[in-house]
């Protein structure tokens, strides 16, 4: 079997080091052909990268493609049975890439993540129901968070530890670490590049699952991702992206009108959210919530 890890590096060096030392380390039996992206950096990865003496296939982009474009770099040119798209902040547990391709094998799922940790050990949310409907409404006003009841809820961000304790099929699994099979690739195509970040992972399961294939979420192989590495003021893009890739998606697949409705109704929770974190004094929350406002 071979596998294609894609690692895409933006002003990373060091953490891609890392994250290719926990990919030899991971032990894996399969070939796994190994391509790094720099989304014009400017920093030194390439020489870092020769100093290791391994079998790299470098890619350089001449300008900054996001995720989708610059994985797409190497999408095109791979080879694969499988392709692993790992952020450049991802530690790769033992065994960790042969469960995730036995797993995805027993499920029959043609998508699938890992189970993904953070840096303490603890639970990373990666995976949820696919944003249009209820599960969009529920994540945008929080009843997500609700105890007990939100494990009974379909929402676009599922966030309760029961979701993540077995494999299973989902909406949609976070581009940080997911793999798919070769005929997805043929099938669905590359990456929506008009998304430069936030929401490309979404519209690719949006794309696959209107083919026929089956996402899943796996619990038998472990990644741990840093989050946020590479990103000044993680919390304001991630969240303002979120909100914009929500957007484009309501654009390309239910109409301009649904999508003005659904930005109405980003506008209704941003506010309360403001309102919310006012009234429990968490100024960076506010602050962050009110600019998004501004740049939405």
């Amino acid at each position: 079997m071979k596998i294609a890890v894609i690692i895409l590096n933006y002003k990373t060096p060091q953490l891609v080091l890392k994250c290719l030392e926990s990919i030899r380390n991971s032990s894996s039996r399969n070939e796994t052909d190994i391509w790094v992206v720099d989304n014009a950096s400017d920093d030194n990865i390439k020489s870092l990268l020769n100093a290791q003496h391994e079998k790299i296939n470098f890619i350089q982009s001449e300008k900054n493609l996001g995720f989708s474009g610059g994985s797409n770099l190497a999408l095109a040119k791979a080879k694969a049975d499988y392709y692993l798209l790992l952020n450049s902040d991802t530690i790769v547990q033992k065994n960790s890439i042969d469960n995730l391709i036995e797993m995805s094998q027993k499920y029959n799922f043609a998508i699938c993540a890992p189970h993904l940790l953070n840096q303490n050990g603890s639970l990373q949310p990666n995976a949820g129901d696919l944003p249009f409907g209820l599960s969009l409404y529920v994540w945008l006003f929080g009843l997500d968070d609700m105890p007990f009841f939100s494990r009974f809820l379909p929402s676009f961000h599922r966030k309760n530890k029961e979701y993540y304790s077995f494999s299973h099929t989902v909406g949609w699994v976070s581009g940080s670490a997911i793999c798919f099979r070769k005929e997805v690739l043929e099938k669905v195509g590359l990456w929506d590049d008009h998304i430069f970040m936030y929401g490309e992972d979404v519209d690719y399961a949006i794309r696959a699952k209107r083919l026929g294939f089956n996402i899943g979420f796996v619990k038998g192989a472990t990644i741990t991702h840093i989050g946020g590495a590479s990103s000044k003021d993680a919390h304001f893009k991630q969240w303002l992206g979120e909100f914009k890739g929500i957007l484009y998606l309501y654009k390309k697949y239910k109409g301009n009108l649904r999508a003005q409705i659904v930005k109405l109704a980003i506008y209704k929770a941003i506010i309360l959210r403001i309102i919310a974190f006012s009234v429990l004094q968490k100024k960076d929350n506010v602050k962050t919530y009110v600019n998004i406002l501004k740049s939405l």
